[in-house]
């Protein structure tokens, strides 16, 4: 019985990257920045509810990148602000290290 080749497969047995559906379809690809991955979470949908109503947003995708932004901004201040000597007594910090 004669086996057949893959046409996806190159060299020393590699596989070649097959087109993504958006390509076999004829559209472009969306151009996402090199930054952006995608990523599975198990989050608690109750919560995300709650969330996008109180941040008015439409999406779960923009509640977790708004809780990003805010987390971000919020390590900048810390860190501007103690850079300044800046102190907060009553605040543990544990995003650094000593």
């Amino acid at each position: 019985m004669e086996r057949r080749r893959r046409s996806n497969v190159g060299p020393k047995g590699t596989r070649a990257a097959e087109p993504s559906a958006a390509n076999r379809l004829g559209r472009k690809p969306k151009a996402r920045p090199a930054s952006v991955r995608r990523k599975n979470l198990l989050l608690d949908q109750k919560k995300l509810d709650l969330l996008r109503r109180s941040l008015r947003v439409s999406t779960d995708q923009e509640v977790v990148e708004r809780l990003i932004d805010e987390a971000v901004a919020d390590r900048e201040l810390i860190d501007a602000t103690l850079a300044l000597g800046g102190a907060f007594p009553d605040i543990v910090d544990i995003g650094k290290e000593s």
